[in-house]
């Protein structure tokens, strides 16, 4: 079964959300525990075990990339009480100067949500 591969956009973007969602559950000061009870009124609960690899960005043993569902992501804001737009990354915004790695990793990003980019790992 071919398992599909994502680009750096697409993970950036994953891990974007997480960090987000970490720090957010933190500023609140709750546990995964409590932001997986406030999922829980949602139309997407969502499990401690799963928050915790949404926040980290992979799952399993094997550290195998963790997209977030768009499900996910409106859940974790419901949940959260923010907007879903507060969890993905600001692609307006541009990265300070001497920050060319994000800056690329940005542009992959709008290039990616907009459908501009090409695909490689397409059959």
């Amino acid at each position: 079964m071919h398992k599909p591969t994502r680009t750096p956009a697409e993970t950036a973007i994953s891990r974007h959300v997480g960090q987000t969602v970490r720090h957010l559950r933190k500023t609140a000061g709750w546990t995964i525990d409590h932001l997986s009870r406030r999922t829980q009124t949602t139309a997407r609960p969502l499990s401690k075990p799963i928050l915790c690899t949404i926040e980290r960005g992979y799952a399993g043993s094997n550290q195998s990339l963790r997209s977030v569902s768009v499900d996910e992501l409106i859940a974790l804001a419901a949940a959260l009480g923010v907007h879903p737009a507060r969890l993905l990354p600001d692609l307006a915004a541009p990265p300070a100067p001497e920050d060319e790695t994000r800056a690329q990793v940005l542009r992959d990003a709008a290039d990616w949500i907009r459908n501009d980019a090409i695909r490689t790992d397409q059959p």
